[in-house]
């Protein structure tokens, strides 16, 4: 047998001649011990062992599914003496159930010790137990399955099971030794089961070996669940994955038949189990012997998720079981406690200090690392590896130093709490005073004539003398200040004297008092402008005043407005005791428009105003000044008015180059040339030496003029074509302030020439009015060359008119000129030298007289007179330059013309248009190209030179004869020339067929003495003609007969085309017909070919001589006509009938008949 101890053997007992519905009792007896050893002990479900057993093997089961009953617990073997088996199983256990199928278990009896007996917890040397079984057939045959368990010695211990059992088999049977009836309790009526037994017999070592892994934790804890993992040798079916929870679980293995190395490994790697270390693994072993050699691989304890394992040897045959317990603890935990003793108003709570702990593995509550440079907070507590040592730190806190610390250095063991406390106190601040004093003005108090007053939370000391030195006080967190009484005379600076203080500050409070020396304002006032003024202040102040707002005044308001000065100052300086030097510095505001010093006033800033007597002069001494006392300086100075001027050409600004400074007029693009303008004593002219000067355009500079000056202002030295008149000249006045003022708006303007060195000056005068900021003087100068226009006209005379635009002067237009009115037989005619304003003129030859083109035309006088020139139009544009007068010639010369005629043959087309075109090296009068028309003709007028006509050739026609090629014309000399076209005819083959209408498609060729267009192959049918498109000639067409046709006539041969005309012939065909000759024998299908002959009146192609048969007949091709068959009647046959006499073929036609 392969049963081992600790196996579950299957039984099945199958029942029949049942009735369904009655209600069965069966016993069941199996031998509890044998010769004082256990066989099997208790009952179990069939297949608990082979799990893949089938009861229903070789069909003996009723259909459907099996019903079940638990399999109730035997007290005789939990209460057996010794060491035995303990039966605790819920009724639901899979493991210990009735099967039956065919019927319903209804219940079971007690169990009884049916043969030998059982007292006090033991069974005798020999003994059996039995268990009658209830049940309600469903099927007229039903099957029990049940299991009988062996006895094992990790139950009953090592020789005491069945095993052991030496001799004769032990039993399970159905029936017992107190019943052997199969009792129907529906009818009570019984039968006998017979002798219903199966014995079974172990072999001498069919040992099994049992694994029991326990797992304690401490604490206690249902819920930290542990990973295992178990290797075993080949063949053992433990489980090689399980998981044990820390409160005393455990878990099985049974049935271990095999021999050899088994290890069991704890892995602390479970959801939570980083709380947990493995502190031990005991191992136990019962057998004969015992397993003696466990193996813990690891250093115990170890800290999750370190794993910890046992290695050990399992050999049946000792009948060793194996018994190991693991046991886990917690990790220590370390609490941080900050306790905080605020002395001195501190508020820092125990939260705003930061911990830090290093040890081993150190991990927060939830299993997250803790790294020592983590910051960490009161009230906070890890956990890190059993055994390690560890440090708890905090950080330095401002303002606070540590007065205690307990439980935060040291080792940890598995299970510990501690808690690590520091306390902190808060340190209390201190105030350093100082006093300072400063006697640079005079002053003699020293630092104790001063009293310090402080106040604040808990001050040591509220009063205390000044001390340069300083002097510390206590006190506690709070605001506080320091305030001073002393000496009258000082001005006190604080610094730091003011604010909070906090627990560990040690701040320092200076008061620094400086003697209070005079002190001096300088103020400014700006007649005519504003500006920075430059001033300085003995011994050592320097600095400047800017002004700003003021007046010219307004001269047009009633009544007028005065000028007012803009106005600044410097604020007060602080200066020595004693005497200054005041000065104002206008050195750098020279250039024009210039400043000058008008006058200065000082005084004492008292309440009223103590004046000063000082100089008038921009520098001034100012004496006996005092402590504490202020004063004030002012200076008024006066600026010129600012003299810019403008230049204007023709009512134009210049355009200048900032680069070059060359400046241009934007109307004529012409360069301007320097002008200089120059100021003299009002009354006082060139020669004479000017107060000042500038040159321009541009003028880059001004000239100054005082208020209220008068003078005399020159532009001298003017170039020919230049002039300045009254008029010319206008002045625009702003005043200080922004408001329009006055002055001679368009003065008069005089001529002072000079001989030597020779030049024109134009002059004006001007007076400057007070309060003038700017007297902007706008210069026209007036800039004037002359215009005349010549006509030459070549080959006879004519009137010519002009029209003459675009420059800066208007000019009546037209202008006319007559060459015959002027120099009679010279053919020229010319204008006056009209004035015009420099830049640039077009001029137009406007409707040349009929029969004249333009030949030339140029302008001469200054360098690039001619501008531009756009002959196509007749313009010419000119530049005019001062002083000088631009002459511009137009020559014109008479047309000639060549005249195109048109011939065409025939003659009387005269509606087809032929398309010219003229060339030539001379000059056409538009159009070039032109159509024309049979027996028409064109004049083109031209100039002279040699000229050709080329023309495109209408579809259809023939160019024959071109004279106007390469044809000379003299100027007004008419030539005629002529084109010659031939227009190409058409000749149309028709088709007529015979049958009418045949789609048939015939070939023709056309060919003759002309030319064909696009050659004489071509095709017809009776639906569609051939149009051949050739020139005049004479023309054939031959036709390509098609197989079965004839051609009766053909009218196209030597036929005869003249030019345009249109010619039609005609060619006629006639289509063969079919004759078909049926043969028909009786019997039919018959063989035998029969010779025919036919004839008629048409032509037979091929001939009449043919055969037929019964399959086969003959069809001929012939002309109309009528025909006849005969047949040479072979051997043994006769002709009935003969309808092949007499046919009327048509042209085309097809006619059947037949020979029987």
């Amino acid at each position: 047998s392969h049963y081992r101890e600790d196996f579950t053997v299957p039984y099945r007992a199958k029942l029949t001649g049942l009735v369904a519905g009655h209600s069965y009792t069966i016993p069941i007896e199996w031998d509890t011990t044998k010769g004082g050893l256990h066989a099997q002990d208790f009952l179990q479900t069939f297949n608990v062992t082979e799990t893949t057993v089938d009861a229903c093997f070789g069909g003996v089961c009723p259909v459907g599914s099996p019903t079940t009953f638990p399999i109730p617990i035997d007290s005789n073997v939990n209460n057996s003496t010794g060491l035995h088996p303990t039966l605790n199983y819920l009724p639901s256990n899979p493991n210990f159930q009735f099967l039956m199928w065919g019927g319903t278990i209804t219940g079971t009896s007690g169990y009884t010790v049916s043969q030998g007996s059982y007292s006090s917890g033991a069974y005798s040397s020999d003994s059996s137990t039995s268990l009658l079984v209830t049940f309600t057939a469903s099927s007229t045959s039903a099957l029990l399955a049940w299991g009988g368990h062996i006895s094992t010695h990790s139950d009953w211990g090592v020789g005491f099971t069945a095993v052991n059992i030496s001799g004769s088999a032990y039993h399970m049977r159905l029936g017992s030794a107190v019943n052997n009836d199969f009792h129907d309790n529906t009818d009570n009526s019984s039968s006998t089961l017979g002798n219903q037994d199966r014995s079974m017999k172990l072999l001498a070592n069919a040992f099994s070996s049992r694994l029991k892994v326990i797992k304690v934790g401490n604490p206690t804890d249902a819920n930290s669940v542990f990973p295992f993992t178990l290797t075993q040798p080949q063949g053992a079916t433990c489980d090689t994955a399980f998981a044990l929870a820390a409160n005393g679980s455990s878990t099985t293995c049974d049935l271990i038949s095999v021999n050899g190395q088994f290890t069991i490994t704890e892995t602390l790697a479970g959801p939570g189990n980083f709380k947990w270390g493995l502190t031990s693994i005991a191992c136990t072993s019962v057998g004969s012997p015992p397993v003696s050699v466990f193996t813990v691989n690891q250093t115990l304890p170890v800290n999750a998720p370190t794993p910890g394992s046992v290695t050990f040897n399992i050999d049946t045959t000792f009948q060793q079981d194996v018994f190991c317990t693991f046991t886990n603890k917690h990790k220590p935990t370390l609490q941080l406690t900050k306790v905080v003793h605020n002395n001195f108003s501190g508020n820092a709570q125990p939260g705003d200090f930061n911990f830090h702990v290093s040890g081993t593995q150190v991990l927060d509550l939830n299993g997250n690392a803790v790294n020592s440079n983590d910051i960490l907070k009161s009230g906070t507590t890890v956990m890190m590896d059993g055994g390690a040592s560890f440090t708890a730190t905090e950080d330095s806190y401002y303002g606070y130093e540590k007065e205690s610390e307990n439980g935060c250095t040291g080792t940890l063991n598995f299970n510990e709490t501690k808690t690590c406390t520091i306390t902190n106190k808060d340190v209390q601040p201190k105030l350093t005073v100082i006093k300072h004093v400063i006697n640079n003005s005079g002053g003699t108090a020293v630092a104790s004539n001063f009293t310090m007053l402080v106040s604040g939370t808990n001050v040591s000391s509220s009063s205390l003398a000044g001390n340069e030195g300083g002097t510390t006080v206590t006190l506690s967190q709070g605001s506080f200040n320091v305030t001073e009484s002393g000496p009258a005379g000082y001005g006190a600076t604080y610094v730091g004297c003011t604010g909070t203080v906090h627990v560990g500050d040690n701040p320092v409070c200076t008061v620094t008092n400086d003697d209070i020396g005079p002190r001096l304002k300088v103020i400014k006032n700006a007649i005519g402008g504003n500006a920075t003024f430059p001033f300085s202040i003995s011994p050592n102040i320097s600095s400047s005043i800017a002004t700003t707002g003021g007046s010219g005044g307004d001269p047009f308001a009633q009544p007028p407005v005065p000028p007012t000065p803009g106005t600044g100052d410097t604020g007060y300086w602080d200066i020595p005791a004693g005497t200054v030097i005041v000065a104002e510095d206008l050195s750098g505001l020279q250039t024009a428009p210039a400043w000058h010093f008008t006058s200065v006033s000082c005084q004492e800033d008292t309440n009223p105003p103590t004046p000063i007597t000082v100089a008038q002069n921009p520098s001034v001494t100012v004496n006996n000044l005092l402590l504490a006392h202020n004063y004030s300086c002012t200076f008024t100075n006066t600026q010129d008015a600012d003299i810019p001027f403008l230049k204007k050409v023709n009512g134009s600004t210049p355009s200048c180059n900032s680069d070059t400074k060359v400046c241009t007029d934007p109307v004529s693009g012409q360069t301007i040339p320097v002008f200089t303008m120059a100021m003299f004593p009002q009354g006082t002219y060139p020669p004479s030496t000017p107060l000042g000067s500038v040159t321009g355009p541009p003028f880059q500079a001004s000239l100054p003029g005082a208020a209220g000056s008068s003078f005399t202002i020159c532009e001298t030295g003017l170039p020919a074509g230049w002039n300045l008149a009254t008029g010319d000249v206008t002045i625009v006045v702003t005043m200080f302030g922004g408001a329009t003022g006055t002055i001679t708006p368009n003065p008069a303007v005089s001529n002072h020439d000079t001989v030597t060195p020779a030049s024109v000056n134009r002059c004006f005068d001007i007076t400057v009015p007070a309060g003038a900021d700017k007297i902007e003087i706008t210069v026209n100068n007036k800039a004037e060359g002359k215009l005349k226009i010549v006509k030459q006209a070549d080959g006879g005379d004519d009137t010519f008119t002009f029209g003459v635009s675009g420059g800066p002067t208007a000019f009546n237009s037209p202008i006319s000129l007559n060459t015959a009115n002027n120099n009679p037989g010279a053919h020229q005619d010319s204008t006056s030298e009209m004035p015009a304003l420099i830049g640039n003129y077009t001029i137009t030859e406007t409707t040349l007289p009929n029969g004249w083109s333009l030949k030339d035309l140029i302008c001469t006088g200054p360098d690039g007179a001619t501008v531009s020139t756009n002959k196509a139009a007749s313009q010419i544009t000119a530049k005019v330059i001062p002083g000088t007068t631009t002459v511009c010639t137009y020559t014109d010369t008479k047309f000639g013309h060549l005249i195109v005629k048109k011939v065409t043959d025939p003659a009387s087309d005269t509606t087809t248009q032929f398309p010219i075109l003229a060339s030539g090296i001379g000059t056409i009068t538009a159009p070039a190209a032109r159509t024309l028309t049979g027996g028409s003709s064109t004049d083109y007028e031209v100039t002279e030179g040699t000229y050709s006509v080329t023309e495109t050739v209408p579809a259809g026609w023939d160019q024959t004869g071109n004279t106007c090629t390469n044809v000379v014309v003299a100027t007004g000399e008419v030539k005629t020339c002529e084109i010659t076209n031939t227009q190409r005819g058409h000749l149309i083959v028709q088709k007529t067929t015979n049958p009418s209408g045949d789609p048939t498609v015939f070939s023709i060729n056309a060919s003759g003495g002309g030319t064909i267009t696009g050659g004489g192959a071509g095709s017809v049918t009776d639906a569609l003609e051939k149009n051949y498109e050739v020139t005049p000639g004479t023309y054939s067409v031959t036709e390509t007969v098609p197989a079965g046709w004839d051609m009766n006539t053909n009218l196209c041969q030597s036929v005869v085309v003249g030019a345009g005309a249109t010619v039609t012939c005609e060619i006629t065909n006639t289509k063969r017909g079919h004759l078909i000759v049926q043969k028909t024998t009786n019997p039919a299908g018959d063989p035998t070919s029969f010779s025919i002959n036919a004839t008629g009146s048409g032509t037979i192609t091929g001939g009449g001589a043919a055969t037929v048969t019964d399959a086969l007949d003959k069809d001929y091709e012939l002309t109309p006509g009528t025909y006849s068959v005969t047949e040479t009647v072979p051997a043994g046959w006769d002709m009935n009938s003969n309808l092949c006499q007499s046919v009327l073929v048509g042209a085309g036609e097809i006619k059947t008949c037949e020979i029987t």
